[in-house]
């Protein structure tokens, strides 16, 4: 999908946050490789700062880190 048609699709859907586009920079930028594991969970501070990540399915994940960062 080109860029136009992307800007589109993003106003036909009405998406109010900003959408990033994955280009081999940003893939290696933001997860350190142009293949990651989906899910990908970035956990972002008040500063706009990456904190955390981690990538691929593991049960409990989520809640774990969720704990550990606001301790």
């Amino acid at each position: 999908m080109d860029d136009a048609k992307l800007a589109e699709w993003v106003k036909g859907k009405k998406i109010n946050y900003v959408v990033l586009r994955a280009s081999e920079k940003v893939l290696m930028d933001y997860c350190g490789s142009v293949h990651p594991q989906i899910p990908l969970l970035k956990f972002i501070d008040e500063n706009g700062m990456i904190v955390d990540s981690h990538q691929g399915y593991e049960a409990g994940v989520l809640e774990q880190k969720l704990r550990q960062l606001i301790q």
